[in-house]
């Protein structure tokens, strides 16, 4: 069974997705430094959420109903887990500070999303039957 999302909280993913991308500078920091585990560490999550994005779409809007996760396996787990993080951190603010609503609205679809979303993927991990990771990046498919 694939993993999908409904529309209201693929919005509130994409959102998610969309603000943590804008650390992607980190990346640039970390190799500028010679922290070549860190940097490696933030490639795979930005090249997660680059692949999170194909799924739920580049654009804001997106007339479908559902949107499939194709990103399996262990990428998965680890994007939802960096995520599921934020939007707890984002609650845990706004819960103390709550200026702006709507993004702790969003936060709070997203963070019930990533719950579901573990548990199907722990469902599908005891039928045997979570996808395969999506191959490693080679160093020559980076450069092209």
């Amino acid at each position: 069974m694939a993993l999908e999302l409904t529309r209201e909280q693929r919005d509130a993913v994409r959102e998610e997705v969309v603000c943590d991308l804008s650390g992607i500078g980190d990346l640039t920091i970390a190799v500028d430094k010679g922290e070549v585990a860190a940097a490696l560490r933030l490639r795979e999550r930005f090249v997660a959420a680059v692949w999170l994005l194909d799924d739920l779409g580049w654009a804001a809007d997106d007339p479908r109903e559902r949107f499939e996760l194709t990103l399996a396996g262990d990428q998965l787990e680890s994007a939802l887990e960096h995520l599921q993080d934020n939007a707890a951190a984002v609650l845990r603010e706004h819960v103390l500070d709550p200026y702006d609503g709507e993004v702790a609205e969003r936060a709070a679809v997203a963070s019930r999303a990533y719950d579901a979303l573990f548990k199907e993927i722990e469902r599908s991990r005891s039928e045997r039957a979570v996808p395969q990771a999506r191959p490693e990046l080679s160093r020559s498919s980076l450069a092209e």
